[in-house]
């Protein structure tokens, strides 16, 4: 399993070819994530202009029905287990540790100083660890 620093540099590494969803802001890395549990990973907002990253004043998260605030270093646990902070303090965005489950939707929401507000959503799917030892006359798979 990748560590958080292979994340890191891996959003550093596609950072140059973001995926444009809509409008003149996108979701990096994308709309749709499959991770396996245990795992963790980064989202956030990319504005069309590069100069523009900071021009969001406030910035939120909403998953399983709940809203949290990305406006400081605040770690906020998500289902007792899964850790959710901001990406930076001028990117909206988020950094996820140890997602055990399927949490539906995460939505990231901006608003910028002139109130206008943007919201993007990330769709994660989490698949269940597992192990296979694979013989010349067997396979074992186990969970």
């Amino acid at each position: 399993m990748p560590g958080v620093g292979v994340l890191l540099i891996a959003s550093v590494l596609c950072l140059t070819a973001p995926v444009h969803m809509s409008g003149e802001v996108s979701l990096f890395p994308t709309d749709s994530l499959t991770i396996v549990e245990g795992a963790g990973f980064l989202a956030y907002l990319i504005p069309a202009n590069a100069g523009d990253y900071g021009r969001w004043i406030h910035c939120s998260v909403n998953v399983s029905g709940s809203s949290y605030s990305l406006d400081s270093d605040q770690i906020h646990v998500v289902d007792g287990m899964t850790s959710v902070q901001r990406f930076n303090a001028t990117v909206c965005g988020i950094r996820v540790q140890n997602v055990r489950k399927s949490l539906g939707s995460w939505m990231l929401s901006a608003l910028d100083s002139e109130s206008k507000s943007v919201e993007k959503t990330l769709h994660v799917e989490v698949f269940s660890k597992c192990w296979c030892i694979a013989s010349e006359d067997k396979l074992q798979i186990g969970l």
